[in-house]
């Protein structure tokens, strides 16, 4: 059993990244529609009735990665400045991890952040991720804007929604 905590953790750890840098995409892609848990444990089967209209972030994340962490940390603390900006969260974590990362962060005190379970690794394929966190921005017509690859600072994720939109 420590063996299999060990293996994982370095899993995690190589899987969490602090280099952040900025891809423009090139072709415009609306955000897939695929299922859900939600932090209740509900499950929703279509996504594409819960985006909010205007620009939004998908921010996929792993709890246990400390750049994750420290992100979740920045939007918290800036969230004066993402009031028109909804937020999705993501992770392929057990349910059980995202419960205490939502509890711990009390980020059922942040209305525009909601957080999603995707046990069927939807986003990790479609973004053809290979490390977290990982930020995307789509525009108020809900077109893939902006992508990030590491951490990103929320003033950052304020500039390219407020240049583009």
């Amino acid at each position: 059993m420590k063996l299999f905590f060990h293996i994982s953790l370095i899993i995690v750890l190589v899987g969490c990244s602090n280099s952040s840098g900025i891809n423009t995409v090139g072709p415009m892609e609306t955000f897939p529609d695929f299922s859900v848990q939600n932090s209740n444990g509900l499950y929703i089967p279509s996504i594409a009735k819960e985006i909010k209209k205007g620009p939004f972030v998908v921010f996929v994340f792993d709890p246990d990665c400390p750049y994750c962490q420290k992100q979740t940390r920045d939007l918290i603390e800036n969230s004066e400045l993402l009031k028109t900006i909804h937020i999705y969260m993501i992770t392929i974590a057990p349910f059980n991890q995202m419960a205490n990362f939502y509890k711990d962060f009390k980020l059922d005190t942040q209305p525009n952040i909601t957080l999603w379970r995707d046990s069927g690794r939807f986003t990790l394929k479609f973004f053809k991720l290979q490390a977290v966190p990982f930020t995307a921005i789509y525009n108020k017509n809900h077109f893939l804007d902006s992508t990030f690859n590491g951490m990103v600072n929320t003033k950052t994720i304020v500039n390219v929604i407020s240049q583009r939109n």
